[in-house]
């Protein structure tokens, strides 16, 4: 996934009015922006897609009317400005739902006084497996061992009757 281009204190002023068409806007100073794209700018309540910045000419080339917004004149002399989004907050959103639903997983067990080894949906990435025992994280090689194989965990001794287990770990790559 590729995300929005950001820049701090990227901001400048429109050089000559706009109307509600325009996509070339020149810019007191585009060099204050990224220069890779695509990235979101603002003027008054607009925002637009900018999609080249030619610092030699200060011009912003722009797709009007994004998130929702509608295009409208603006004046010159009014600021532009590179500012958090709605979109960018929402792609990155996406990309940590996208990241915990693939990789990170958790499992739960319920100890019956007898079980020593506990089976795991997906083999663990060494180094990643977290397992509490009534909320108590357990120490490795003291409480329990992790099998060759990364599919299971086994206590050195079995989880009394009704006791919470839980094993949160990261998902070997396939």
């Amino acid at each position: 996934m590729d995300f929005l281009k950001t820049k701090n204190r990227a901001f400048s002023k429109l050089a000559s009015e706009v109307n509600d068409a325009v996509t070339s806007w020149v810019v007191e100073d585009s060099s204050k922006f990224p220069t890779t794209y695509p990235f979101h700018i603002t003027c008054e309540d607009e925002i637009v897609e900018c999609t080249n910045n030619n610092t030699g000419t200060n011009t912003l080339t722009v797709i009007r009317a994004q998130e929702g917004t509608t295009g409208a004149y603006h004046a010159a002399a009014k600021r532009v400005e590179l500012r958090i989004t709605a979109e960018m907050i929402s792609e990155l959103q996406d990309a940590i739902n996208n990241i915990t639903a693939e990789t990170h997983q958790m499992q739960k067990f319920t100890g019956n006084g007898s079980t020593v080894q506990f089976n795991l949906t997906y083999a663990f990435k060494d180094n990643s497996l977290l397992v509490f025992l009534s909320g108590i994280l357990k120490e490795k090689d003291v409480d329990y061992t992790e099998a060759g194989n990364k599919l299971s965990i086994t206590f050195a001794t079995a989880p009394a009757n009704g006791r919470k287990i839980e094993v949160r770990y990261v998902k070997e790559s396939s």
